[in-house]
């Protein structure tokens, strides 16, 4: 998470992508055990989460 800041922070790296490998992660720890379609709803959740929950997308803000 440090070297995705600091990515952001010096201009490597957009707040959209840094956010994109978060979820990224997240679903490749558990990846090997889902179906394409499960997968593909995890993944979709944790997006529309980034998108609506208002302490996630504070935490999106202070990235931008």
């Amino acid at each position: 998470i440090a070297q995705l800041a600091h990515s952001v922070r010096s201009g490597a790296l957009s707040p959209d992508a840094a956010l994109q490998s978060l979820v990224d992660r997240a679903v490749g720890g558990v990846a090997s055990s889902l179906s394409p379609a499960q997968r593909a709803e995890l993944l979709g959740v944790l997006r529309a989460a980034l998108e609506t929950d208002p302490t996630l997308r504070e935490l999106r803000s202070a990235l931008e």
